[in-house]
């Protein structure tokens, strides 16, 4: 192939005129070296073997890997494929769903070699599962040095070959550098051949269409040879990666080998005929759990209080937002998915729970409860409430709450499509619910607590399941605008979340000071009234539905008495969302109109008594 290259070259030059044919002698001179050097198998393996000079990342890679690449190119595999087919991501864990195909006769006994386990499997958590195999024997679990393990082993393979494949680029690249450098001296001695070829000094750079032909020839070695390098460069920079992967995997530490001895069952007859059910192979699904995973919930509600215009996909506020009773909320629910398990799930399933449910509990037992006055009780109350807490919790109120699923037991949410999380990458988001539903936007003020305008958006989701307890990230008209922490949702419940204050409210809150005084004689009582006088301004362009809120004290004794002044502004109920003593007024506030609400209260009770709460 290499001599077919040179006679190629040599007729090309032959068309340039006859004063450069006596550049032949110097170009079938090299030929004939190359072809000595092929002939030369010692010659050429020296060749082969030149290294090219590692980069930084290449010598921080594993040495152990390039002492095995050579040995693992025929290394026979002796452990059972398997893949990743299912993953549930718990709050704290996570179990793994692999599938192993299993090709064995009836009744013959054989052993699944699950090799390249990861060292935070727990192993009393493995299950097999599979109508065609029995487990006949215990488990067997052996630690395989990371060296030793499949994945190491098949990195070490693909290294040796790229190993190959650069010794042949590079053999490639140093004859495409010798062609160059010759064609380029040929070039550089004009005058020294022109004689020899019966023309001027000279003529062969000044005559146009020889040039041109050099030229071509000479940009021509120029791109080959950029070609082999950009093709050296990429091989060393897969080995380079293939080095950093080894690195990774020395860092997660040894690997897991689990032998499970399983004899192969006959497939239900139902499925023999026809179906040629006895020839395919056996499936068995085998299930561990890892504790280095977790996911949390992750929530985005966005209070909508400004229309979109037409064909636009975000609102645009004016001179200020829009508090009305039609507004909406565009909420969500993802999922942050953390793994750092030592093994990627590439493109599988995922399903994220909130309960543990493969975990099994002990039935209940409680034993008696002796009391007497000599002998001590065989169980302490202690032990009782201790051999009562796993009940408790059971029927706690917020376990009750728990989202349900099909058994009934513990809420799922699955991922719409195969995703892909490999370990140690950090966070991943996965989407699992969006909806835009009505929501009714109010301007809430406790004056008592702070002289603002809180906006409050109240909306009810869409929810058949109870959602997790999570962090809100709160919107306004697309801004953000903060988070808050929220508790488990039921379904379809009521939400009531703020959105910030409202600068275009504002509040004037003026509490007179308190009027103390004693009656009677005999029997004296003391008597406190308090008096406050809210003032509101809206500075918005549109009416604004507001909520003014005010506590009136509970009294938890008889002889405390507790009455509302005469003057008070009627509220629109005494009981604030079933709240007793929180009064509220509500109404909606127009443009530039100041609100004025009087609020007070009078306290009497015993003299000889001190009261606290105020």
């Amino acid at each position: 192939m290499l001599m077919r290259k040179i006679n190629r070259f040599v007729s090309e030059l032959g068309a340039l005129g006859g004063f450069a044919r006596g550049a032949l002698g110097l170009m079938l001179c090299w030929g004939a070296a190359t072809a000595v050097l092929a002939a030369n198998p010692e010659e050429e393996s020296a060749l082969s073997s030149m290294a090219v000079p590692e980069t930084s990342a290449n010598l921080s890679a594993p040495k152990r890997l390039n002492d095995a690449s050579n040995a693992a190119l025929n290394l026979p595999s002796k452990v059972t494929p398997s893949k990743i087919t299912a993953v549930t991501v718990l709050p704290e864990g996570a179990w793994i769903t692999r599938q192993v195909a299993i090709a064995r006769d009836i009744g013959e006994h054989a052993s699944i070699e699950l090799a390249d386990l990861p060292p935070g499997v727990q192993k009393d958590s493995v299950q097999i599962e599979g109508n065609a195999v029995r487990v006949i024997g215990p488990m067997q679990w052996r630690v395989v040095p990371v060296a030793q393990s499949e994945a190491y082993l098949e990195l070490a393979k693909a290294q040796a070959l790229e190993r190959r494949a650069q010794d042949q680029a590079e053999d490639t690249l140093e004859a495409a550098q010798m062609r160059l450098a010759i064609f380029q001296a040929q070039m550089g001695a004009p005058n020294a051949l022109a004689p020899k070829a019966g023309v001027g000094a000279g003529a062969f750079l000044v005559e146009p269409m020889v040039r041109k032909k050099f030229d071509q020839l000479l940009a021509q070695l120029i791109a080959s040879q950029r070609a082999e390098q950009d093709e050296v460069n990429a091989i060393q920079l897969k080995i380079n990666a293939l080095n950093a992967t080894a690195a990774q995997l020395e860092a997660q530490g040894d690997r897991l080998l689990l032998s499970v001895p399983i004899q192969i069952r006959a497939p239900a007859r139902a499925a023999l005929p026809e179906t040629g059910a006895a020839d395919q192979p056996a499936i068995v699904f085998i299930r561990y759990r890892v504790n280095e995973a977790r996911w949390q919930p992750v929530y985005r509600a966005d209070l909508r209080t400004v229309r979109a215009p037409q064909g636009a996909a975000t609102p645009v506020a004016g001179d200020a937002p829009l508090v009305a009773s039609h507004a909406e909320v565009d909420w969500s629910l993802d999922a942050l998915v953390q793994q750092t398990t030592g093994e990627d799930w590439a493109h599988v399933p995922l399903t994220l729970a909130l309960q543990d449910s493969r975990h099994t509990t002990p039935v209940p037992k409680l034993p008696r409860w002796l009391i007497g006055f000599n002998a001590p009780s065989p169980i302490t109350p202690q032990a009782r409430l201790a051999l009562a807490a796993p009940m408790k919790v059971l029927a706690s109120s917020d376990a009750l709450l728990v989202p349900q699923d099909s058994t009934g037991f513990n809420a799922e949410f699955k991922s719409s499509e195969p995703v892909h999380i490999q370990s140690g990458a950090g966070d991943s988001l996965i989407p699992l619910l969006h909806q835009t539903v009505a929501a009714d936007a109010m301007v809430l003020i406790a004056p008592a607590l702070a002289p603002q305008g809180v906006l409050t958006g109240e909306f009810t989701l869409d929810n058949k399941i109870p959602l997790p307890a999570g962090q809100w990230q709160l919107f306004l008209n697309g801004a953000q605008i903060g988070q808050v922490a929220q508790a488990a949702i039921k379904p379809v419940q009521k939400q009531n979340l703020s959105f910030g204050v409202d600068q275009r409210i504002a509040v004037n809150f003026d509490q007179m000071p308190d009027q103390r005084d004693e009656n009677g004689v005999i029997g004296k009582s003391s008597q406190l009234v308090r008096r406050s006088v809210i003032t509101i301004q809206s500075q918005h362009t549109n009416p604004v539905a507001i909520t003014v809120l005010m506590n009136v004290p509970t009294a938890e004794d008889a002889e405390i008495s507790v009455e509302p002044l005469s003057d008070n502004t009627p509220p629109t109920t005494k009981q604030y969302n079933g709240e007793e003593g929180v009064w509220a007024w509500s109404n909606q506030i127009k443009p530039e109109q100041k609100v004025t609400l009087n609020f007070g209260f009078r306290l009497r009770w015993p003299s000889d008594k001190t009261l606290f709460g105020l």
